[in-house]
């Protein structure tokens, strides 16, 4: 049996990048045959602009906030070559009844199917009606969003064999979307165990004791005070990992690094902030002590909180307030042995889910 995944791997996003290796290693466990579909939903004007930019990088034009992480972006590239992908390169379309030989085609994971971002590949809208499609734990990341939907889009979702979603709001909306009975599973990246991660993890230089930030949009999303106040309060340094869009914070160290530099910083950090969905599964993964720091979004009524009700349910964790000081944070320690029970019945289910859809 040949099988297919078609995922998020672009973006230069630590998230993207290691979701995508867990479901390619999570799979080949169960199938050896596995190859990743060398797709892109970025568009031309997108690469054409990031070589240009890389061309800069070699010729050390001077830097400024869009090419100053080129040597960053090469080391996503290098953690890319972990996959094995197919020889056919797609950007943003496949075309229609393409397939290389697969029996089976996973979908999954990260926001593919999330309103604001979808495209009608992760849909598997190219593929042949005889190959089974299974959707493993797409992210809407949305609420109330049904009528962002289409018509193609339903009819494509109903020509899934097995579906699941990575949030319970998405499973019940992608259950009364179509009929079908949509499972629960978790994020490919909670099917590795901490030992796989520290495996492919990579060491970079830091101070002995220190607090790790990583917040996704823009500078009003760092909450400045908390953050200083619990690194006085512990006497640890602060690093922020950064990428392309994000500004620099001062009087802190901004490191360029890639995903399995990403994965040392959080499992050697002392306390770790963030609003990323992926830095608080990794934190918990590590079982670290961590606050997730609710996010502002640009757009009216943009909301994506129902990804951490999912990953927080049946545990005391819980987001903290943008404006929250050290006094208002909601714990000081975290009892991981009543949370990697609940994660490990979480994941064995997921498990079973993947090993039925695949051998179906």
């Amino acid at each position: 049996m040949k099988i297919g995944i078609l995922t998020r791997r672009d973006g230069y996003n630590f998230g993207t990048s290691l979701q995508a290796y867990a479901i390619y290693r999570a799979i080949k466990r169960l199938e050896n045959n596995v190859i990743v579909i060398n797709y892109s939903e970025y568009s031309l004007k997108a690469k054409i602009k990031y070589i240009a930019l890389s061309v800069m990088g070699k010729l050390h034009i001077p830097y400024n906030k869009s090419n100053i992480r080129y040597i960053q972006r090469k080391l996503f590239i290098e953690f890319d070559k972990l996959l094995d992908k197919t020889s056919s390169q797609f950007r943003y379309n496949i075309p229609d009844g393409w397939n290389d030989g697969f029996d089976k085609i996973v979908c999954g994971s990260d926001q593919i199917w999330n309103p604001a971002q979808k495209t009608d590949a992760f849909l598997l809208n190219f593929a042949p009606d005889y190959v089974s499609k299974i959707a493993y734990a797409p992210s809407i990341g949305l609420t109330d969003c049904i009528d962002k939907f289409t018509s193609n889009d339903l009819s494509l979702l109903k020509k899934f064999n097995h579906l699941s979603c990575r949030e319970s709001n998405g499973c019940k909306l992608l259950s009364s979307m179509t009929g079908m009975n949509c499972h629960e599973v978790v994020d490919p990246t909670l099917l590795l165990d901490c030992s796989d991660w520290i495996k492919i993890e990579k060491p970079i230089d830091t101070p002995k004791s220190y607090l790790l930030t990583y917040f996704l949009g823009e500078s009003k999303n760092y909450p400045d005070k908390a953050i200083h106040e619990l690194a006085q309060r512990y006497n640890l340094e602060i690093i922020n990992v950064c990428l392309p869009h994000y500004n620099d914070y001062p009087g802190i160290l901004n490191m360029r690094c890639g995903p399995q530099e990403f994965l040392y910083l959080i499992h050697n950090a002392s306390i770790i902030c963030t609003n990323s969905y992926h830095g608080s599964v990794f934190s918990m993964i590590f079982n670290k002590l961590f606050y997730v720091f609710e996010r502002r979004y640009n757009i009216s009524g943009y909301n994506e909180h129902s990804r951490f009700d999912t990953l927080f349910a049946s545990t005391p964790l819980t987001t903290v307030p943008l404006t929250s000081n050290l006094d208002e944070l909601p714990y000081q320690h975290i009892d991981y042995a009543m949370i990697n029970e609940v994660i490990q019945k979480k994941k064995e289910f997921s498990i079973s889910y993947l090993q039925k859809s695949i051998y179906d």
